[in-house]
This record gives C-alpha cells, structure tokens and sequence, in this order.
C-alpha cells in the first residue's frame, strides 16, 4: 500500500523545533499550496489548503530546519499523511491531519525565498544530508512524475 503526498508551496510561518527528554526532536510548520481556477461564470477564483508538516529525528539533526524554513519561502515537501485525535476534555474529541516527512520517507527543500532570489537555500533528503538546489524549479522538469502504472497489483 502506498500513502505518499508531495506538495509544492509556501510556508505560512517560521519553522519550530521541540526537544524531548527522549533524545528526539521534533520540527514543525505549516505551509499552503493553492490552486487558481475559472469559475463557469469566468471569474478568477483561488482555492488554499493548509497543511501541517512535522519531521520527528535526533535533536542535533533538525536544528538547523528554523534558520532555513521562514515564512513566506517556496517549499517543497515529500511525506505521507497521519491522523492523530485527543481528548483535551471528556466529549471533546480534536482530530489532526499531519503530513509527515520524517526519515526515510520524507523530503524537505528550499526551493526559492519570497523576496529574495539570493537567499539561503538547502535541502534535506531523507538521509538528513544538506545541499544547494537550483534557484528556481521548474516543476515539469525538476520534480521526478510518478508512474503509477509501475506499481506491484495488491493482493
């Protein structure tokens, strides 16, 4: 089975890191992706998600995610999707929808800032390694499609 998003968008605000007792750390931000459309009436309309972003690792790996990811920079994220539900207060159930790109699974990149074309830029592969993408990314020619056609039949 398969549970895998990628998405393409703007973060909405800094990225935050949390450390744990644990050893672990957890980072997070949320981000919007939009998408601009006609209505049949011709009218221009766009239509934003918001989405939460968590990557869980070793506390020394994720420090450096809240000096790259600020708001408003082009992001590229790779994940897949969770569902978390708690109970502040008995009979008030909250449900969550995370997308979590965490190792070996995720993939987080920099992709351009929104004022400035010379800005930091990194990436994060699932391995955690960072690197300098290019500037800008053409989505047809920089991000891999998928051939679903490929996949194995369930069983």
């Amino acid at each position: 089975m398969i549970n895998k998003v990628i998405l393409l968008g703007r973060l909405g605000g800094d990225a935050e890191v949390s450390h744990y007792d644990s050893g672990r750390s957890q980072a997070k931000f949320s981000m919007v992706t939009s998408r601009r459309f006609k209505t049949k009436d011709g009218e221009d309309r766009e239509d934003s998600q918001w989405h939460n972003v968590i990557i869980w690792g070793n506390a020394d790996r994720l420090d450096y995610i809240p000096e790259v990811f600020k708001k408003g920079k082009m992001v590229y994220v790779e994940g897949m999707v969770k569902y978390r539900a708690y109970e502040p207060e008995p009979g008030n159930k909250r449900y969550f929808t995370d997308i979590d790109a965490s190792w070996p699974h995720g993939v987080l990149k920099v992709v351009s800032s929104q004022n400035s074309e010379n800005s930091m830029q990194s990436t994060q592969n699932a391995g955690g390694s960072t690197s300098t993408p290019p500037q800008e990314i053409d989505v047809e020619k920089d991000i891999p499609t998928v051939d679903f056609g490929d996949l194995p039949p369930v069983e």
